[in-house]
């Protein structure tokens, strides 16, 4: 997940510092897995956990110092990393 959302910072921000795409994608990756976040085997995309997913990396991204003030870059970032990494199969363990 880590590479991943490093590869698709590095589309979104071409120009960035590989620190800052490193460091972003790391921790993005790592607040992800925290919050349950890991790879499963293929099942019907959920909407609302896209969205949850969505806002969990908006925020990673908000936090991110240089990007404060470009909240729309950071919106339409996290839902394009959301929407790849759910499509992959990035989920959360259905509760029961």
């Amino acid at each position: 997940m880590d590479t991943l959302i490093h590869e698709l910072l590095h589309a979104a921000e071409w120009d960035a510092g590989e620190n800052w795409v490193d460091k972003v994608a790391t921790n993005t990756a790592q607040v992800l897995v925290v919050g349950g976040y890991e790879r499963r085997p293929p099942r019907n995309n959920n909407e609302a956990e896209q969205r949850d997913m969505q806002k969990i990396v908006h925020s990673c991204l908000r936090i991110a110092k240089t990007h404060l003030d470009q909240d729309r870059w950071a919106e339409g970032v996290a839902h394009d990393i959301a929407v790849i990494l759910c499509r992959l199969g990035f989920t959360r363990e259905k509760t029961k």
